[in-house]
């Protein structure tokens, strides 16, 4: 039974929640203790989601309780606690980025070692309409041309809603571009066994100031959306916002058609097939394919404790996510 700590539990989001819930349902697997710099925080999702889960005091006190640690907190703090886990020899499960600047993800990097499983929570590989497309392209496509991607939420859509770390540079990094960007870079290595050697892109701010906690109007550090495009065998056109679309939707072209699907819940899942080498004679195929975000989570979790258990995973490693991170740190701006 592999014990798992969740560090970073209060969440705007609740993904920390999606996790706890993902290694509950994970034979093999069980939360043991959770942290977060404010124990009340701890307490109240103790007793809420896992009453069985150790609420610890520190960090260390949930290091001496668990075999593998998922890392919930704003970005600012990926790298202290990913790093200390690693450094006793616990398998992590980090939400990205690894870090706030690339040194911080080499050095991440550098301390993995063999007897430990260190992967980054890039969901979309376990979106079923991303296994649905994988399966296609291995099957018919020889060559990828291009992959047309918008992602990103519509939460930040509300100028009511207050400043946050996100919106500070220093602690989050780049805006929608990476925050989003860095998923699409992933979900397109994975499938389409593309890699980029050049990015550049458009970005703006369009809630330029935001009310902290404290009443006061800060500045918001980085970019609301982008329009990016990058470089190498195939092509790729990305859209990122985080004030105004509703989830991922992909275009995939290539010698062995186009393939177009979103993350709704009804996903319409189309293809049209193309002969390699020959024209278009068929006409779309559709596939209804039903998908939620906890399934994602579950499927992430139970391929996090297969590496963990030293069978063959499909979760991102993170030597991967280094080079979409890379990647996007030297995307210039147009």
């Amino acid at each position: 039974m592999i014990r798992v700590g969740i560090v970073g539990v209060g969440a705007t989001v609740a993904i920390a929640h999606n996790h706890i819930r993902a290694f509950q349902n994970v034979k093999g697997s069980r939360v043991s203790a959770l942290y977060s710099r404010n124990i009340n925080s701890v307490k109240i999702v103790a007793e809420k989601l896992c009453p069985d889960a150790l609420a610890a005091e520190s960090f260390g006190q949930l290091l001496d309780n668990c075999d593998a640690v998922v890392i919930c907190t704003p970005n600012s703090w990926h790298f202290q606690y990913a790093s200390e886990a690693l450094k006793a020899r616990k398998h992590v499960l980090l939400e990205k980025p690894m870090g706030v600047d690339i040194a911080q993800s080499e050095m991440l990097c550098n301390l993995v070692t063999s007897q430990t499983v260190a992967a980054v929570g890039y969901c979309n590989r376990f979106l079923p309409a991303v296994v649905q497309a994988k399966k296609l392209i291995e099957s018919n496509f020889k060559r990828i041309y291009s992959v047309d991607v918008s992602h990103g939420g519509l939460r930040l859509a509300n100028a009511s809603v207050g400043f946050e770390w996100r919106m500070d540079k220093k602690l989050s990094g780049k805006g929608s571009v990476c925050d989003f960007g860095s998923h699409v870079i992933d979900l397109v290595g994975y499938l389409c066994n593309a890699r980029f050697d050049r990015m550049a892109c458009f970005s703006k701010t369009y809630i330029t100031h935001r009310t902290d906690s404290d009443g006061q109007n800060r500045l918001v550090e980085n970019d609301d959306c982008s329009v990016a495009v990058a470089s190498g065998d195939t092509l790729l056109s990305l859209v990122t916002s985080r004030v105004g679309l509703d989830g991922l939707h992909v275009e995939i072209s290539g010698d062995g058609g186009i393939i177009r699907f979103d993350d709704s819940l009804h996903c319409n899942f189309r293809y049209l097939f193309k002969q390699c080498g020959k024209g278009y004679t068929s006409t779309w195929q559709t596939f209804e394919v039903t998908q939620d975000r906890q399934q994602v989570f579950d499927r992430q979790a139970s391929a996090f404790i297969d590496a963990v258990n030293g069978k063959p995973s499909e979760c991102a490693t993170f030597a991967e996510a280094l080079y979409a991170e890379k990647l996007l740190s030297k995307c210039s701006q147009l």
